[in-house]
């Protein structure tokens, strides 16, 4: 299930992105109203509950409309090509 499930070796590195931005976003949420969250940032309430659930990518805009609300780095900062922060 996403942000969390398992992805297959010749998934492009967006999907480990998409989904890390997915994760940081439902813990930077945590306590807050979504409803309200969407209003402040001004996108619809279904494109943060669709970016929460894996249904669609944010696309720039949207991460930093909810950086901005939230005062939070959603984007991972990852080298280009990563799957995952450096180890």
């Amino acid at each position: 299930m996403w942000p969390d499930g398992a992805k297959v070796a010749s998934s492009p590195p967006a999907v480990y992105w998409a989904a890390e931005i997915s994760r940081r976003l439902s813990s930077a949420l945590a306590g807050r109203s979504k409803s309200a969250v969407a209003r402040d940032a001004a996108i619809a309430r279904s494109t943060l509950y669709d970016v929460l659930g894996g249904e669609t990518w944010p696309d720039l805009a949207t991460i930093v409309a909810l950086e901005e609300v939230l005062d939070v780095t959603l984007w991972p900062g990852w080298a280009p090509g990563a799957t995952g922060p450096a180890s």
